[in-house]
């Protein structure tokens, strides 16, 4: 029986390769410039719309693209007519070579036949080597010589091999021609697609993203996948991918490929991406595909980071924007695994190769709110993911909100008022879940933020309509209260506090001193005691005063006074001391007397006495004529009836007399 392979000799080669290779020489359709607006048109004409087209749209065949409008519609048809001239080329190649059932019978191919592609691939390279020995030889190149060394390469192709280095060789010439416009590649992968071509189809996939999330230009960095009208792109893409055959997993692998390049890095942030990882996480079976999409994610920041060192510009808005993603992607991935069911060993895997790319690969964790410390925590529970986690963690400085997005998602079913002990039960299961393998893992100052922060949440909680459920939840509540002391107590010192049995101090391993406080049952740091500062004594000027000597004459004869004031203005003076100085609020003994003998009220006439103090000092002593001395007041003037000084016994006892 004869079939295509027998008959595909180098003449046949040749006869499908020339309409190919006039196609390439005078139709190479570049991509179409105009502006991305949209307009249309109120008259009944015959064309329906004067429209653009988009980045990433398919250009319609000529006939359809006849029926558009706009500025730019003679350059479109053109275009058009360019594009499926040459896809019409290059299945026609396929089809000689594979032949028309192709697609329908295709298997897994051979290593024989994946050697034939790769030679195919490669021709194009040898030839260009040959050409230039051949330059460097003589002035021309001769065709013929080209001719005849492509001849002798297909010549070593066994002939039943030859059909997978003829397709190869096809599609690389095509691509090799110049910059292509994304609609052409896009019917050339439908084709390898129809012909199940697997390694082809890689190819232009991995080309048809490239074109898809280059930048606009060289000024703006935004990728043509950010198009508002090319939000479901890559999912349709993927349905194309997967209807042929192929596998979701070789899908997600080349985009990760591709966007692992700096150069492509903004698409990370276009919605078609996020569409993708959505759809990838909703279905069980692809939620590997998911934990993939992030670790692609980390390697293009590491790769940004990388570049950036080497002199590669990457504008930081897109590097802040990728670790926004991450983080998202990363709170995401917590959700999944707290509220699904447990992991297969698939997944463990993937959740411990982020985890080691975070911790090896220079990704910071960022801050101590880091949904990547959150997912370390929840990987510990998981046995393949335990030893890198703890490494991971070992480098989180907490805070009592360290874990605000695992809580939220245990505390969610009891936020509401209808909840039941079943769900308290199940929410400090959990915690306490999490807190055993923090625990266990030797990491008592995480243990001891995830009490707090259980603690914090649990405070939230609404009354119970039942009264059991309400006891129910007192009694967690205290217990979250004694699981946070505890914890707290194991960060300062290795064996847990318990009252009845330790002193009321400790000293921890870092030389800090801790004292129990029972008026609101906390540990405090005992610092250096204050020592109380020691008063000084108040330096009380006294003002200088001078011996007085009164002579008091008899009546009638002058008074002589000795003295800075007078008798009776001593005591309005004293009253403004008092105002002005807190020191004369409690006078001497010896202005008490003066006062007092100034107030005095005469009981004996005597004469010649002479008045000394009660308790004799070094002071002189009052010499005191026999003269009438009045009782002075502060507003009156001195009376000028006769008084007679009193005797030492009355001037002892003038507090009982006045």
């Amino acid at each position: 029986m004869v079939d295509v392979e027998s008959q595909l000799s180098i003449s046949r080669i040749h006869r499908l390769l020339r309409p190919l290779r006039s196609t390439l020489v005078s139709n190479t359709p570049q991509a179409l410039q105009s502006k991305s607006q949209r307009t249309y048109s109120s008259k009944s004409t015959k064309f329906v719309t004067n429209i653009t087209i988009t980045p990433l749209e398919r250009i319609p065949p000529p006939g359809r693209a006849a029926l558009l409008g706009g500025e730019q519609r003679n350059q479109l048809i053109e275009l058009s007519r360019k594009i499926y001239v040459l896809r019409d080329c290059f299945r026609n190649v396929v089809a000689g070579a594979l032949g028309k059932d192709h697609g329908a019978s295709a298997q897994v191919p051979s290593l024989a036949s994946l050697c034939a592609t790769v030679m195919g691939e490669a021709l194009n390279q040898h030839m260009q080597e040959l050409e230039r020995e051949i330059q460097e030889e003589k002035e021309s190149v001769d065709d013929a010589e080209l001719l005849e060394a492509v001849e002798s390469l297909f010549e070593a192709i066994p002939a039943h091999q030859r059909k997978w280095s003829l397709v190869a060789h096809a599609l690389d010439e095509i691509i090799q021609a110049g910059p292509i416009h994304p609609t052409l590649v896009h019917e050339l992968l439908q084709t390898c697609l129809s012909y199940r071509l697997q390694r082809e189809s890689s190819t232009l996939l991995r080309t048809l993203l490239k074109l898809a999330c280059s930048p606009i230009s060289d000024s703006d960095d935004t990728a043509l996948l950010s198009h508002p009208a090319h939000v479901m792109y890559l999912t349709e893409l993927l349905t194309s991918w997967t209807g042929a055959g192929f596998t979701a997993s070789h899908f997600v692998n080349i985009f990760t490929g591709v966007l692992s390049d700096p150069c492509y890095a903004s698409a990370w942030s276009s919605r078609a991406t996020t569409r993708l990882a959505s759809s990838l996480r909703l279905q069980p079976h692809t939620f590997p595909l998911f934990l993939r999409l992030i670790h692609g994610l980390m390697v293009c920041i590491r790769n940004c980071n990388f570049n950036h060192d080497m002199g590669w510009i990457l504008p930081s808005q897109s590097n802040g924007s990728m670790t926004s993603l991450l983080s998202t992607w990363a709170t995401t991935l917590v959700d999944c695994i707290i509220k699904s069911e447990p992991l297969p060993e698939t997944s463990q895997l993937y959740v411990s190769e982020l985890l080691q790319m975070n911790d090896t690969m220079g990704v910071p964790v960022g801050s101590s709110t880091s949904p990547i410390a959150t997912l370390a925590t929840v990987a510990l529970a998981l046995k393949d993911c335990a030893c890198v986690a703890k490494s991971l963690l070992e480098g989180v400085i907490p805070t009592t909100s360290t874990y605000d997005a695992l809580l939220v998602n245990l505390f969610s079913p009891i936020a509401g008022p209808n909840y039941t002990t079943i769900d308290l039960h199940a929410f400090i299961s959990s915690v306490e879940q999490y807190a055993s393998a923090l625990a266990s893992a030797n990491l008592p100052r995480l243990e001891a933020s995830l009490w707090a922060c259980a603690h914090s949440y649990f405070d939230r909680i609404r009354p119970a309509r039942d009264a059991e459920v309400e006891r129910e939840a007192n009694s967690i509540k205290a217990k979250l209260v004694s699981n946070v002391e505890r914890s707290e107590l194991r960060c300062f010192t290795k064996s847990p506090y318990n009252p009845r049995h330790s002193s009321t101090s400790f000293e921890s391993p870092n030389g800090r001193v801790w004292k129990w406080e029972s008026s609101f049952e906390s540990w405090v740091r005992r610092g250096t005691p204050i020592v109380a500062r020691t008063k000084k004594r108040k330096v009380e000027e006294e003002t200088p005063t001078k011996p007085v000597t009164r002579r008091f004459s008899e009546l009638g004869q002058h008074d002589t006074l000795l003295s800075s004031s007078l008798p009776w203005e001593q005591p309005f003076k004293s009253c403004n001391a008092r105002r002005n100085s807190s020191a004369e609020l409690v006078p001497k003994f010896r202005s008490l007397l003066s006062t007092a003998l100034s107030n005095r009220t005469v009981l004996h006439d005597k004469e010649n006495i002479v008045c000394r103090p009660a308790k004799p000092t070094s002071e002189p002593t009052f010499a005191v004529p026999a003269v009438r001395v009045p009782v002075a007041t502060c507003y009156s003037s001195p009376p000028s009836s006769p008084v007679h000084a009193p005797s030492s016994e009355d001037a002892l006892n003038l507090f009982s007399y006045s």
